[in-house]
């Protein structure tokens, strides 16, 4: 979860929920009468054509609801929040019509309530503090220039701007090609400078046309090529960092550490299960016993579990149990082959702290 912005006189705040997790504690919460703002997509027809018998055009907008209902729908991977529309946009004169905004990890939320609870405030504190914060050390290069940017969910920070000095193509091929080696060698010089000094998550290497992939095999040696990630930019100066922020990049670099998270969770729990440990619990009657003897540390769910209300309101009392023991939750996308694992243990299972 990332806080953006608390403004407790008027009773909202914003917020980046950022997995499935993050998107299951606010559902608990939400309220009739609630007040959410965010973006979403819309079928609008300007006043002029009303009278048309076609559906109109779907647009991106940002709406403000006052909230009826919330529920997680199959293979979505969202929460879909319903209500009705509270406030214009410009001339689209869709105030009072009801609206579904797809809540999705990534997305930026403003949520008003009349009454925040402390058990939620208190989880968004500690969500917060948990979240991935990935540093970025981003490249955007051309063969003519290139720019570093060290990106993090405070800031961009400009690190340094490279001029190639590749010669015009009257010089030989041979110069030039020096020249080239000789400006990825800088290029080199300053990640290897900035992994030294503090910890980097991912170098991406970026910009237009086939400058970043020969850079790429230039590093092809390297130890840290395994943090390297290649993307297309439209630009090799500092609009070209702006448009991989725009882009989600950072959340991009969550979703990917949180399914490697997943896969060495559920490799642990095979590793136990083949060693015949009892320190595991498998399948929702194993789960819910464990739970009564305030034995699980860390649960887990499958996302399908919360497409079904008899299975939500299962889970919702399981966690409910847990948390007086301070024993935590983890939501699994069936997406990826970790929660694929975990619906083959009946989409829940647990670690314990003991034997039951």
């Amino acid at each position: 979860m990332r806080l953006i912005e608390v403004n407790k006189k008027k009773g909202y705040l914003t917020l980046i929920p950022e997995n499935l997790t993050d998107l299951y504690y606010l559902s608990l919460y939400f309220e009739e009468g609630d007040i959410i703002k965010s973006w979403t997509s819309r079928k609008v027809k300007p006043p002029r054509e009303r009278k048309r018998s076609d559906e109109g055009k779907r647009i991106p907008v940002t709406l403000t609801i006052n909230v009826r209902s919330t529920e997680f729908k199959e293979f979505s991977n969202a929460l879909r929040v319903k209500g009705v529309i509270v406030e214009d946009v410009g001339e689209i004169g869709i105030k009072g019509a009801f609206h579904t905004i797809n809540m999705k990890p990534g997305a930026k939320v403003t949520i008003k309530k009349k009454k925040w609870s402390e058990q939620l405030l208190n989880y968004i504190k500690s969500a917060e503090e948990e979240a991935i914060k990935p540093r970025i050390l981003a490249i955007t290069l051309d063969y003519e220039e290139a720019t570093v940017a060290l990106i993090t969910y405070k800031r961009i920070k400009l690190v340094s701007r490279v001029n190639s000095r590749i010669p015009g193509k009257q010089v030989e091929e041979s110069e030039r090609e020096k020249a080239l080696l000789l400006y990825f060698k800088k290029l080199a010089e300053e990640i290897e400078k900035n992994l030294s000094r503090i910890k980097i998550d991912k170098v991406i290497i970026a910009g237009p046309g086939f400058a970043k992939e020969k850079f790429y095999s230039f590093l092809k040696n390297k130890d840290y090529t395994e943090k390297i990630k290649i993307v297309s930019t439209s630009s090799a100066t500092v609009s070209g960092i702006e448009e991989l922020v725009k882009r989600g990049v950072l959340q991009e670099i969550v979703n990917e550490s949180s399914i490697t998270e997943d896969s060495k969770l559920l490799s642990k729990m095979m590793e136990l299960l083949l060693r015949k440990s009892r320190k595991v619990a498998i399948g929702l009657e194993e789960v819910k016993n464990a739970a009564q003897y305030g034995a699980i540390d860390l649960l887990l769910v499958s996302e399908k579990m919360l497409w079904k209300k008899e299975s939500r309101e299962q889970v919702k009392e399981i966690i409910s149990t847990i948390k007086t023991t301070k024993g935590k939750a983890r939501f699994i996308s069936t997406t990826h082959e970790a929660g694929k694992y975990l619906e083959s243990f009946g989409g829940i299972a647990a670690f314990l702290r003991f034997p039951v």
